[in-house]
């Protein structure tokens, strides 16, 4: 059975829990955990722990060995199922201009007989292609499409990703508040590898039935630059400036240099003008966060932050960051100095 048309991730994970599998798949995007999730059900549900009638290959093998793999017949099981990682047959990979019409030569003829392959594929044979990226007026794609099932793998927004992180921890018996999955989405990112293994420390680090927060991600996660400078300059934006000295003072510690501190901070500035003008303009704070290309989780910080302080005042503040780098520049004061000042003025 084919779709004639991409389906997403829900879909195959629906068709997957009821142990539908057959032909040719074409798994590409730029969610790697899915497409793993996918070959990982897909292995459970035809092959298991067989390595006899599972393959492998980590790039495009010849295409002699691959037909010869298709078409045999599976051993003493149901299924054989093979796998390939970035065969480079789905999308356009530039080369050199001496070498370009031999490559499109010699590749064309491999797609020809991929094409093949997938028209005549055994119904015994489960063939799965994991790319990164496909072009969608190929040949080889719109086979797939046609008898086989191809899966569009993309990040998932910001609200799903909160969406996920909760939930998992729901599964596993804990709750997680609002701004303790803003805070791990802002310093981890939308890799949801890295997300479920954080959110695995956090469930082992709380006991059941307690609530996930923002402190318990500071403590157990590995949180970016960006994450860390966070807690600074939200100490600053709240004027605690002897917190916001301790943090600076941690930061230090971490041996980040003073320069990107500078720049973090100043750039905080000029995104909180821009954030407040914006907003002043009629904008919401998700509509301001996209112009500016910002997390809306910050711009929601701002929006509240800034609310009864004026633009000028933010537009004095980024000045101000912008003298202070010039003078440790020109080695008029020092950077810790003038650190101290930046966070403490």
């Amino acid at each position: 059975m084919a779709d004639g048309k991409e389906i997403d991730y829900q879909i195959i994970r629906g068709r997957l829990s009821n142990r539908e599998v057959h032909g040719a798949y074409l798994l590409y995007g730029d969610e790697p955990y899915y497409m793993d999730h996918i070959c990982k059900e897909i292995k459970d549900i035809t092959v298991g722990e067989d390595v006899l009638n599972y393959t492998k290959y980590t790039s495009m093998p010849e295409m002699g060995d691959l037909v010869s793999n298709c078409m045999g017949f599976p051993m003493f099981s149901e299924y054989k199922l093979i796998v390939v990682y970035d065969s480079g047959l789905f999308g356009s990979k530039k080369k050199d201009d001496a070498a370009e019409g031999s490559f499109q030569e010699e590749t064309s003829s491999v797609k020809e007989e991929l094409i093949d392959l997938i028209e005549n594929l055994p119904d015994t044979t489960i063939l799965i292609f994991r790319e990164s990226s496909a072009t969608k007026n190929l040949k080889t794609y719109k086979s797939i499409l046609k008898h086989g099932t191809v899966v569009l793998c993309e990040k998932e927004s910001d609200s799903n990703l909160r969406q996920f992180l909760t939930g998992y921890a729901r599964h596993e018996k804990r709750l997680m508040s609002k701004d303790a999955a803003d805070l791990m989405l802002l310093g981890i990112g939308n890799d949801i590898s890295r997300l479920r293994s954080e959110v695995d420390k956090l469930v082992l680090y709380k006991a059941p039935g307690e609530t996930i927060t923002p402190d318990d991600v500071r403590a157990v996660c590995k949180l970016s630059l960006t994450a860390m400078t966070w807690d600074l300059t939200d100490a600053i934006m709240a004027g605690k400036k002897e917190k916001a000295l301790i943090y600076l003072q941690a930061l230090l510690d971490e041996k980040t240099p003073a320069n990107m501190l500078f720049a973090t901070i100043t750039k905080m500035y000029l995104n909180q003008y821009n954030i407040k003008s914006l907003i002043a303009q009629g904008y919401t704070s998700d509509q301001a966060a996209a112009k500016i290309h910002i997390h809306p989780f910050v711009a929601k910080k701002y929006a509240q932050a800034l609310r009864n302080v004026p633009a000028a005042y933010i537009a004095k503040k980024a000045e101000y960051s912008i003298e202070l780098t010039e003078d440790v520049r020109s080695g008029k004061i020092t950077e810790l100095y003038a650190l101290q000042l930046l966070v403490s003025d």
